[in-house]
């Protein structure tokens, strides 16, 4: 469970602050207290309960700063005194020394970045600066206030209304796509916003932001800010740092398919969507699709032509499987239920590398498929991760290669043997 703290020290309440609460609630399981005009002394309270648990839990701190006091470069933030007479200032050093549990903190104020040189003591801390150390976070009257706070936790609706405002000058009323597309659309932003990351950043980085599902959800809504942010002439920052993300191709294709997805009815929406990102890909092949290729490939529909475009990338493209290998494709796979002999052997060739993380066999799917090809190569996967890490469950498979000893051979003798010698 991971608190989030919310200090509001302006005399202006944020809009989203409902939407605050219910996105962790939901999304981080989460308790949230939001502190309106606190006193120093109450931050100091709120922060020696809520980070001290054992084990140590991440707790986010969102400080909402607008209309107050900015920061200051020697690393003062201000609260309210106790009678709210004045502003009281409190070094962000000892705000981290309050902690001992890691911790991630939402900067939405005026020259926010001018904290990022006091926050780099620690390794287990993450912060999110909606701007610059010499961005005094202009008033805008097309946006709301807190549009950094909303694009980190709610990403999919600061998204569509941001783009429905860009667009408020072609359509007398804003457009937006209608409810029932609502869900593959969610699901196709975030999976953008992923494939933008992981395109993007090193294997550490990609990997350190993505580690803790909290701060993984919050870095994709971060992915999302750089553009939004921009476009005002404002940049945000994080720490560690990642690299820009807001000139992306691929928000060119989120553009699309948004527009495909409110001039089109649900069916031919999601079908002009995959035909774009299919013969986008064939024409411009990138690793950094890969999470994208995750979507797609658990949609039954285009679950055979996605496979064999990957599959035939990974046989062209040498190196790719073992950037593949490190994304989100081996568990999404491995989580199909029905998955076919074209994902077993695009397992097959990640796990071959060995770079894919130890594998548990009772996560697969296909010893339940009534075709031997998907049997037979999901055999052909599990031999080619024997082979590089670890064996983990795989006794109980043993049975498998004795029912399909011929119409799974080579590989269930094979398999079989592997066990019996470990």
């Amino acid at each position: 469970m991971k608190p989030l703290l919310t200090f509001d020290p302006s005399f202006y309440a944020p809009s989203s602050k409902g939407a605050l609460q219910e996105i962790y609630l939901k999304n981080v399981n989460c308790p949230c207290e939001i502190a309106v005009d606190p006193s120093v002394q109450t931050v100091l309270n709120l922060l020696r309960r809520h980070t001290t648990s054992m084990p140590p839990q991440r707790v986010i701190l969102h400080y909402y700063g607008h209309g107050c006091h900015p920061p200051m470069a020697d690393g003062c933030l201000f609260f309210f005194t106790e009678d709210r007479a004045r502003y009281k200032p409190i070094k962000i050093q000892n705000i981290v020394k309050a902690c001992t549990c890691p911790l991630c903190i939402i900067l939405d104020c005026p020259f926010a970045g001018v904290l990022a040189p006091h926050l780099t003591s620690r390794s287990d801390i993450f912060a999110f600066f909606a701007c610059s150390s010499c961005e005094p976070l202009p008033l805008s009257t097309d946006e709301p206030m807190d549009i950094f706070s909303s694009c980190l936790l709610t990403p999919f609706d600061t998204a569509l209304e941001w783009r429905a405002r860009q667009n408020s000058s072609i359509f007398e009323e804003k457009k937006q796509p209608p409810e029932e597309s609502l869900e593959f659309l969610n699901n196709l932003f975030m999976s953008i916003l992923d494939s933008i990351l992981f395109d993007t950043q090193t294997k550490a980085t990609f990997d350190a932001f993505s580690k803790d599902p909290s701060i993984n959800q919050i870095t994709r809504g971060f992915v999302l800010a750089q553009r939004v942010m921009l476009s005002f002439n404002l940049h945000s920052s994080a720490l560690p740092e990642l690299k820009p993300m807001a000139a992306h191709h691929l928000w060119e294709f989120w553009d699309v398919a948004l527009d495909f997805a409110i001039t089109l009815s649900q069916e031919e929406a999601i079908s002009m969507v995959f035909k774009l990102f299919v013969l986008s890909f064939k024409k411009f092949p990138k690793n950094g699709y890969f999470p994208l290729f995750s979507f797609m490939i658990k949609i039954p529909s285009f679950h055979e032509q996605v496979c064999d475009v990957l599959l035939n990338y990974l046989d062209s493209s040498e190196g790719s499987a073992d950037i593949a290998a490190r994304s989100s494709i081996p568990r999404t796979i491995m989580s199909i239920v029905k998955p076919s002999s074209s994902a077993m052997l695009i397992l097959a060739k990640i796990f071959s590398t060995g770079s894919a993380s130890q594998i548990d066999a009772q996560t697969f799917n296909f010893t339940s498929s009534a075709n031997s090809d998907v049997i037979k190569y999901g055999l052909l996967a599990l031999i080619c991760a024997m082979n590089n890490q670890p064996m983990s469950s795989f006794n109980r498979l043993a049975q498998v290669c004795i029912d399909h000893a011929a119409d799974c051979a080579p590989f269930s003798a094979i398999f079989l043997g592997l066990s019996i010698e470990r």
